[in-house]
């Protein structure tokens, strides 16, 4: 769980992944360039561990990350504005299981359903019955990193068609099924195989460099010259509070509609 910029929002995402953690899922905290007393705080009391390096480089704190779990067949990459709910790790590790044995493609990587995604975003209003109304205010929605999701008012929009995360995210539930995304995907939430990270060679650490950004397009370019798809689990909903662009406004969202973003169980 990449975390270390965004401490308004760990009362609900580190939270949740603290009431929805998995005794079967190892948990590690990583901080690039910084460290944080309130993160490590947070892992020793959990059981977890946190990692941090002096560099900020977050491709070299991924692969190490990993490195460091040599026993980790399977991994979740996450980052500290996501919103899990019930049954998250549980429901996601099944469905990958499934979708290695039935699946017809090698999986690139599995994603659940982010409304605030350049991809998921079509999947959620196809899921909720709102894609009439976004595309009378916004225009028509297309899966591509070029799409209108990065403004203000749509973040707003997405957001404000729950009722509360915990509600919608127990709703989903109720699918079933993947659909298989054909364009570029912000990797704010991911699960892979440990196979799958050796294949592509690591995450890529390129000196000089932050690596923001660049674990994105390298993962991506890989995806499509090994003619491995991204899965999208229809039964699994996780939040993203907002990109770069967005942040100081549903920053303050975030806080005048916490009830929103509360743990209702």
């Amino acid at each position: 769980i990449l975390a270390g910029y965004e401490p308004k929002l760990w009362n609900s995402t580190l939270a949740r992944i603290e009431e929805f953690q998995s005794k079967d899922v190892d948990y590690c905290l990583i901080s690039s360039g910084k460290y944080d007393s309130v993160l490590d705080k947070i892992a020793e009391m959990n059981g977890w561990s946190y990692l941090y390096t002096e560099q900020n480089q977050v491709c070299f704190i991924q692969n190490l990350a990993i490195e460091l779990h040599p026993n980790a067949q399977y991994i979740f990459k996450m980052d500290e504005d996501i919103f899990i709910g019930k049954d998250f790790f549980h429901q996601m590790i099944q469905e990958f299981h499934q979708i290695e044995e039935q699946g017809e493609y090698w999986i690139g990587f599995a994603v659940p359903v982010i409304p605030l995604n350049c991809c998921g975003y079509v999947t959620y209003l196809n899921g909720i019955g709102k894609k009439k109304e976004y595309e009378k205010r916004f225009g028509r929605v297309y899966r591509s990193r070029f799409s209108e999701i990065y403004l203000d008012e749509i973040a707003k929009f997405l957001w404000d068609t729950m009722d509360s995360f915990d509600e919608m995210a127990e709703r989903f539930l109720k699918n079933s099924g993947y659909n298989i995304l054909g364009c570029f995907y912000n990797i704010g939430c991911i699960l892979f195989t440990r196979e799958r990270w050796h294949m592509m060679g690591k995450w890529p650490e390129k000196p000089g460099e932050t690596g923001m950004g660049r674990d994105e397009e390298f993962i991506f370019k890989d995806n499509i010259d090994r003619d491995m798809p991204i899965y999208e689990i229809s039964s699994v909903l996780a939040g993203h509070l907002a990109f770069g662009p967005q942040k100081a406004y549903m920053l303050q969202y975030y806080e005048e509609h916490f009830s929103k973003f509360a743990i209702h169980y």
